[in-house]
């Protein structure tokens, strides 16, 4: 029969099914994604019942339910696949606040407990804002907000409940207190304004205690105590401000005066002492005027007028004590002194008339010491010291007059000079120094006449003549010192140098004459050296040196000559020769290079006699002989080098060749003679 094709279809295997987005447990209202692993030929169930038109390879469910899904494949169903259970729970009620503890409008520092009636799940926000750590049913809030709490139940949290709304008040800070008129210390009947920089809700107190019905912004306090306020906003009291202490102090009774020292009548310059019967506190016044700076309990009066104290305790004034009259008479002024004769320092044997501008009443002193019998109107004085005179009018002495100071200098002696650097007769360009024994006021003279500006203890002579010191002491000049006299020499001139045999500069073994133009006093020096033994006019120099004299006229040394420089140059040794090319023996067409030790100076003998131009530190021979080289240095030639012998042989002529047996072309194995 004809083939029938049968084709078995195989089942597919069940899906496998996945949670794309959301959860299997989700409060109402949420979804959850589940997705076939197979794209096509899907269809889902709920509770194994088909859900209509739920074909897609996704299927979003919002219900609780077990969901499976069975895939169809060239029309065989799977099985179905594992279910996904989905629990969606319900949302919770929103909870009710209630307020347990305090109130919702306080000051800073109190509180107020809210509590939810739901027992657990809650957690609490402020300005919808979540409160860490606050999951309690009841939440104690001390700042200033609106408070709600969510009640999560399953998993799923309730609407806010119905806000709280909360208010602090903030505490007001504490008044300043000011004085706005009067002290915080006054006197009894005085009293102080307390001012608080608050205008309202001000409370005063006293010593910490309320005063009734003081609720002004000012206060007028009149007794003692430590005064407060407190400021009351928004029902919250501030602190008390920093107390105000107001000190009322009694006023003390008059002060009694008495006389300590003195009388209440004297004579100008004189005093008298009055005392209060209050060590402190005290003020005095004179004829009604306070007097600046006398608050000591006694007062020392000099002065004409009325004399009172009052004595202030805690600040607080007392009367005027009785009044105490003073009356001064006036002392004469001080006489004026004139000089009227002389002056006021002169020298032993002179003096000097004092006059007083008073005709009457003068008495003299003299340091202090009245001069008994001095009453005249001048004093004649002649010893040293401090005149005064004193005028004496109506019992009241007065002041010494200004004091003329007499001064009587005594005449010094005559100064002694002594010679302390050099010697009275020297050279010229040399001096002497003279000092006089006295340190100060010394005059120089040459030959009695003054020299200007001359007026050191010492003095440097360089001139001939003879010279004296006069030393004045207070204005009172010394005999002039006996005389001391200056000779002063000339110097000769520098002598000349010449050379009259030789020369400056020569080698080892010479030498040179120096003659000086001046046949005697010469003293010949080498390098400024003195050359002992070196007097006469010429002297023989052979070594190097720079070469001077000096002459001697009336012991005075002339300058140095000018400097004959003498140069001795060494001779220098032999030269050493070497062969640095070629040998001494060879033939003729050859040559030898000689060398000298010498770099420089070299000049080339060949059997003792000069080779022109042969200089260099090398030579080239090329003809038999004994050869030298001499090297100068400085001038100064070596003695010759040790001779290099050179021998030159002649080549001989070219030797004749001849066959002697066989020829000079062969076979091998054959050969030729050559003779």
């Amino acid at each position: 029969s004809a083939g029938k094709v049968v084709i078995v279809n195989l089942i597919p295997g069940a899906a496998d099914v996945e949670v794309t987005e959301g959860n299997l447990t989700f409060c109402t209202g949420d979804q959850v994604v589940l997705k076939s692993n197979k794209t096509a030929g899907n269809q889902w169930y709920k509770n194994g019942v088909i859900i209509d038109g739920a074909t897609s390879q996704s299927y979003t469910a919002n219900e609780s339910g077990t969901y499976t899904v069975v895939v169809t494949e060239n029309g065989c169903p799977s099985p179905a696949s594992a279910g996904k259970v989905v629990t969606v729970n319900l949302i919770p009620g929103a909870a009710d606040v209630e307020v347990t503890e305090g109130n919702l409008t306080f000051c800073t520092g109190d509180q107020v407990v809210l509590k939810s009636n739901k027992i657990n799940g809650n957690q609490w926000y402020k300005n919808g804002v979540i409160i860490d750590g606050a999951t309690l049913q009841s939440y104690t809030a001390n700042t200033s907000g609106t408070y709600t709490v969510v009640v999560i139940e399953n998993g799923c949290p309730s609407p806010a409940s119905a806000g709280k709304v909360v208010t602090v008040n903030l505490i007001p800070g504490a008044a300043d207190v000011e004085v706005t008129e009067g002290n915080l210390t006054f006197c009894t009947g005085d009293q102080v304004v307390l001012k608080s920089n608050k205008t309202a809700g001000n409370q005063w107190y006293k010593n910490g205690i309320i005063i009734d019905g003081a609720t002004l912004q000012s206060y007028t306090a009149n007794t003692s105590g430590t005064y407060t306020v407190v400021v009351t906003e928004n029902g919250c009291p501030s602190p008390a401000s920093a107390g105000k202490v107001v000190i009322v102090n009694l006023i003390p009774g008059a002060a009694d005066v008495e006389v300590t020292e003195g009388n209440l009548t004297f004579c100008t310059g004189d005093q008298v002492i009055l005392k209060s019967n209050k060590t402190a506190g005290n003020q005095w016044y004179k004829n009604g005027i306070i007097i600046d700076g006398a608050t000591s309990q006694s007062y020392t009066a000099n002065t004409s007028g009325t004399y009172t104290v009052v004595v202030t305790e805690n600040g607080c004034p007392s009367p005027a004590s009785a009044g105490k009259v003073v009356t001064v008479n006036l002392i004469p002024g001080a006489a004026d002194v004139e000089v009227t004769e002389g002056n006021l320092t002169f020298c032993t044997g002179d003096q000097v008339i004092l006059k007083s501008n008073k005709t009457a009443g003068n008495q003299w002193y003299k340091n202090g010491v009245i001069i008994d019998g001095a009453t005249s109107q001048s004093y004649t004085a002649n010893e040293s010291g401090t005149y005064t005179v004193m005028v004496t009018e109506n019992g009241c002495p007065s002041p010494a007059s200004a004091g003329k100071v007499v001064t009587v200098n005594l005449i010094p002696g005559a100064a002694d000079v002594e010679v302390t650097e050099g010697n009275l007769t020297f050279c010229t360009g040399d001096q002497v120094v003279l000092k006089s024994n006295k340190t100060a006021g010394n005059q120089w003279y040459k030959n009695g006449i003054i020299i200007d500006g001359a007026t050191l203890q010492s003095y440097t002579a360089n001139t001939s003549g003879t010279y004296t010191v006069v030393v004045t002491e207070n204005g009172c000049p010394s005999p002039a010192s006996a005389g001391k006299v200056v000779t002063v020499n000339l110097i000769p001139g520098a002598a000349d140098v010449e050379v009259t045999e030789g020369n400056l500069t020569f080698c080892t073994g010479d030498q040179v004459i120096l003659k000086s133009n001046k046949t005697a006093g010469n003293q010949w020096y080498k390098n400024g050296i003195i050359i002992d033994g070196a007097t006469l006019q010429s002297y023989t120099a052979n070594t190097s040196g720079t070469y001077t004299v000096v002459v001697t006229e009336n012991g005075c040394p002339s300058p140095a000559s000018a400097g004959k420089v003498v140069t001795v140059n060494l001779i220098p040794d032999a030269a050493d020769v070497e062969v640095t090319e070629g040998n001494l023996t060879f033939c003729t067409g050859d040559q030898v290079v000689l060398k000298s030790n010498k770099t420089a100076g070299n000049q080339w003998y060949k059997n003792g006699i000069i080779i022109d131009g042969a200089t260099s530190q090398s030579y080239t021979a090329n003809t038999s002989g004994t050869y030298t080289v001499v090297v100068t240095e400085n001038g100064c030639p070596s003695p010759a080098s040790a001779g290099k012998v050179v021998t030159v042989n002649l080549i001989p002529g070219a030797a004749d060749v001849e066959v002697t047996e066989g020829n000079l072309t062969f076979c091998t194995g054959d050969q030729v003679i050559l003779k």
